[in-house]
């Protein structure tokens, strides 16, 4: 038994997954009970992001030999990949208490601190860990974010400098060091770790998107999309919704002020359509460069196939806007200015119609609401000649809560 555990984890340090599990299963048959074939198995399903099956092995694992400091540490990777903070903190609790100098228990820590946007604390736990084990490359990929998140950059860079001078071939601090520099402003030399990064693994998912935005962020307007992306998603969820409704608030009163007071236009004006410019890019930006970086010999290779599709509809939604509208401007027909809006508007669920939610396919299913409802707007102008009616209004009251929920389902 011992041997065909030992092949088990040779054929995993191999990435031969399947053939792995096909003889941890066979080790089941012959020893059912056998707590080391749940606790690689429960690893294997991790690595496969089969969640709950990794679940049910390594509490069965844990059932079998609650001592195992290991087992709990898998089970709370578990937990932080299913993003259940509280029940992957309990985890680790336990491994403190049955090996209060497991390192990894603290590196878990400073990653759940990193997800909660808690830089500081996530520093002090990264330390923990490298006071055990001063050689864990791990630990001082989290201690670097964390520096370079809190300001304190050339210590950032220095503890990622280290990383790599411990283990120059690790693909993952490679990419971590690109984010790092991209999130900086230092675009090209990012692309050196995240092309050095996918050398060494082809596979990683990480630098391949780092990669894409690396490229991306050679256009002078995503930079500065980018750095607004960058500083949103470092807020906690409290600030960024200060932020979103701040906005809304100050836009809806400088609206106000433009109506009441047109002697200002000459500046209301202006502003509102900055403003207004800027709520709009925020949601289209990333379809809309993904679009552009099809075209490059590199960059098609970096998007998924969800992107492709999205960047896609967003393409066909604004040609269908911009025709329409330059219809509209020499024929004055009510109906093209309609589907010209519709395009436009189109755009922001379109670009996020396969974005991730909590309730599954929310933001497919809103998108093809949207559009169906927007396409009854269509043709009723098109019989009617009128463009506001109840249908028309019913969607727009619709396009403005899908933003909402689209910010809260983001924020969360």
């Amino acid at each position: 038994m011992h041997e065909q555990i030992q092949r088990a984890l040779l054929l995993i340090e191999q990435r031969r997954p399947s053939e792995a599990k096909q003889l941890l299963m066979q080790c089941l048959t012959e020893d059912p009970n056998n707590d080391s074939v749940f606790g690689l198995l429960a690893q294997l399903e991790l690595q496969a992001d089969e969640y709950e099956q990794a679940l049910e092995y390594i509490n069965t694992a844990i059932g079998l030999d609650p001592q195992d400091a290991h087992y709990h540490l898998t089970k709370g990777r578990i937990y932080i990949q299913m993003k259940n903070y509280k029940l992957a903190t309990d985890s680790l609790n336990a491994v403190r208490s049955i090996d209060p100098y497991e390192p990894l228990s603290y590196a878990y820590r400073a990653l759940i601190c990193n997800h909660k946007k808690d830089f500081s604390m996530s520093l002090v736990n990264a330390d923990k860990c490298l006071a055990i084990d001063p050689e864990n490359v791990f630990a001082r990929n989290l201690r670097s974010t964390a520096l370079l998140k809190l300001g304190r950059e050339e210590e950032g860079y220095q503890t990622i400098e280290g990383a790599l001078h411990e283990d120059p071939e690790n693909s993952f601090t490679h990419s971590n060091y690109g984010w790092g520099l991209l999130e900086k402003g230092q675009g090209k030399k990012s692309l050196e770790h995240f092309r050095e990064s996918l050398r060494l693994d082809p596979t990683n998912e990480y630098a391949k998107a780092g990669m894409a935005e690396a490229l991306k962020a050679n256009f002078f307007v995503y930079r500065w999309f980018l750095k607004y992306q960058f500083w949103m998603s470092n807020q906690v969820a409290r600030n960024q919704w200060v932020f979103i409704i701040g906005f809304y608030v100050v836009f809806r009163v400088l609206s106000s002020v433009a109506e009441r007071n047109p002697e200002y236009s000459s500046i209301t004006t202006p502003i509102l359509i900055l403003a207004g410019l800027f709520a709009f890019s925020t949601w289209v930006m990333r379809p809309l460069s993904n679009l552009i970086l099809r075209v490059n010999p590199y960059g098609r290779h970096l998007l998924d196939e969800e992107e492709r599709k999205s960047s896609t509809y967003v393409g066909k939604s604004l040609l269908i806007a911009v025709l329409s509208g330059l219809g509209y401007l020499f024929t004055n027909a009510p109906v093209l200015l309609v589907l010209a809006v519709l395009g436009i508007t189109m755009m922001l669920p379109l670009g996020r119609y396969f974005a991730l939610s909590k309730t599954k396919n929310l933001f497919k299913f809103y998108a093809i609401g949207l559009l169906l409802l927007g396409l009854v707007s269509v043709v009723l102008t098109g019989l009617s000649g009128v463009v506001f009616h109840i249908v028309a209004t019913v969607y727009v009251f619709a396009f403005i809560a899908y933003q909402w929920i689209a910010n809260f389902q983001s924020i969360e």
